[in-house]
């Protein structure tokens, strides 16, 4: 059927190919709808209780949903009776059909296989001799008996030989392009310089080895490409090459060497200007003309001679009787002279002497007089930082009487503010408050049920009130829970509207709240469950103080009567 899944493989066996004795049960073990080996076998709910493939009765069904609508009742392919039901053969019914023999789908070409259909599909894979396989090498298409697959495949176009070269397995009809690509193929380097060498080491052969390639000349500036064998020798030729300067020891390009000599290099030797036949370095000539050439024009040393001489002839000059008589006058005319400009200098000396020391007199007493005004002023610099301290510090004591002085202007008129808000309250019959129960946490962790802590009394109409609490619960608090009453000391006359709330140590509301009315006849309010004592211990500030808020209100009341005669 067209629907069956990839995983059955039908072999077509019919009666037929049923073994020796084997016909009648070859014939139950073929599916009615297929007329093939039955595979994933399945029975009908019918009377006869058929079997068929579970592909072929699935397929059979949906044509004729598709042909008659799903209400129409399914009737059995084999019986035509109606089934409901489509379940699984039971063990019997597929051992019976796994058992039955088959011969081989390949008897009429002389396969004289007997066996289970299972036991035929491992025959038929592994061993028939007449089941046509397909080549194993990639790319043939070929499919040929199994007795024959062997000779195919030693002629086989797409049979793997191994490259002799690189011994990379490759199709036998594709080894003309293998070898035209294969890198340990011996080729010719292309450089026509006379090595063999394989095809993957040519490029390398190229960059390093080969003789005829040409390569860029190694000296800087140099751009011309030679042959490598013909390098060392370019070099010893280059024009960029570098020779070391004869005189400087400079290392200069060889087409350069000719200006450097010229223009640049200052210890080429050069001939002297005044033809004195000597060949000072060029750097040199300067002091040459003025120290030792000899054709240089120079002036006689002794003071006041005057004459004028080459180099080479001064000495006769110096030495001669004419140069030594007037070489004397001038020196001892020179002596008396110094003599005499020496006692004006001896004379201006013991002057200038005189007159320093007059100075430095003065400049002592100058001093002395700044010393004793820098002394002087020392005295007032330190009288006035004196002063300006004792200022700084009463400016300071003024500031705080001051600071201290406006807090209590500020805190007075908070106090009269509250005091106003307190009396208007008190008219209007309201009374808002914070009663504090201080170090509440050390007392009352000391404390058992039924055991009080009453607060400081405060009024309200005339009324004398406590606020009290008890820590752990009063008799007939809860388990757990803490107790809080507002009590007056005298008989209220009036209903009173009372509200009690617990303060976090925030000064926030907490979880403790109790509201509520008194009458005249009650003596307080108040609640036996006002919080856990958990709750009432979390509330209580960092220094032990607890804190409620406490509200009352009176309603107006009405006086009725006359007050007395006289």
């Amino acid at each position: 059927m067209s629907s069956e899944p990839s995983t059955l493989k039908r072999l077509g066996l019919d009666v037929s190919l049923a073994a020796d004795g084997q016909a009648g049960f070859a014939a139950n073990a073929l599916c009615p709808i297929c007329h093939d080996f039955l595979e994933e076998v399945v029975e009908v709910n019918c009377a006869g209780r058929h079997v068929f493939c579970r592909p072929c009765i699935s397929e059979t069904e949906r044509m004729r949903n598709r042909s008659y609508g799903c209400y129409r009742g399914k009737s059995c392919p084999s019986c035509r009776g109606t089934y409901s039901q489509i379940i699984a053969a039971g063990p019997l019914t597929r051992s019976f059909i796994d058992q039955v023999k088959w011969k081989c789908v390949h008897v009429e070409k002389g396969c004289a296989f007997t066996g289970t259909k299972k036991q035929m599909e491992v025959h038929l894979e592994t061993e028939c001799a007449e089941q046509e396989r397909e080549c194993p090498f990639e790319g043939c298409t070929v499919k040929i008996r199994r007795s024959l697959l062997l000779a195919h495949q030693a002629i086989c176009p797409f049979r793997l030989v191994p490259c002799p070269h690189c011994n990379e397995s490759v199709p036998f009809n594709g080894t003309k392009t293998h070898l035209e690509e294969c890198r340990l193929f011996p080729v010719d380097c292309p450089n026509h310089c006379g090595q063999k060498l394989p095809r993957g080491d040519v490029s390398a052969h190229r960059q390093t080895d080969c003789p005829e390639q040409k390569v860029l000349c190694q000296v800087d500036g140099c751009t011309e490409r030679v042959r490598r064998c013909e390098l060392s020798e370019h070099m010893e030729s280059c024009p960029f090459r570098l020779l070391p300067c004869a005189h400087c020891d400079k290392c200069i390009p060889a087409n350069a060497m000719e200006k450097h000599l010229k223009q640049v290099c200052n210890k080429v030797p050069v001939e002297c200007p005044n033809g004195c036949g000597e060949s000072p370095a060029k750097e040199n000539v300067g002091v040459h003309m003025e120290t030792e050439c000899k054709e240089a024009e120079v002036e006689c040393g002794v003071p006041g001679c005057g004459e004028k001489r080459k180099r080479g002839e001064m000495a006769g000059h110096e030495e001669g009787p004419e140069g030594m008589s007037k070489h004397v006058r001038l020196l001892v005319s020179s002596l008396s002279a110094a003599k005499q400009e020496n006692a004006q200098t001896k004379k201006r000396m013991e002057e200038l002497s005189w007159q320093m020391n007059y100075k430095m007199e003065e400049l002592d007493w100058e001093n002395s007089k700044a010393q004793k005004k820098l002394a002087e002023l020392k005295r007032e610099n330190a009288q006035s930082k004196n002063r300006l301290a004792n200022l700084e510090g009463e400016n300071g004591e003024l500031k705080r009487e001051a600071a201290e002085a406006k807090q209590s202007v500020e805190e007075l008129q908070s106090s009269v503010e509250q005091l106003q808000e307190d009396v208007a309250a008190l008219k209007r019959g309201d009374l808002e408050l914070t009663v504090r129960l201080p170090d509440f946490k050390r007392m009352a962790q000391r404390m058992r049920k039924n055991q009080v802590l009453w607060s400081s009394p405060f009024y309200f109409q005339e009324n004398l009130f406590n606020l009290i609490v008890y820590p752990k619960g009063a008799q007939h608090s809860p388990h757990n829970y803490s107790a809080v009453y507002l009590q007056s000391r005298d008989q209220h006359r009036r209903t009173l509207h009372c509200g009690v709330e617990m303060l976090n140590h925030y000064g926030e509301s907490s979880s403790g709240k109790v509201e509520g009315t008194t009458h005249s006849s009650q003596m307080g309010f108040g609640c036996q469950n006002f919080c856990t004592v958990s709750d009432l211990f979390a509330a209580v500030c960092e220094d032990g103080t607890l804190e409620f808020s406490v509200s009352l209100s009176a309603q107006g009341g009405v006086v009725s009567g006359y007050a007395g005669a006289g």
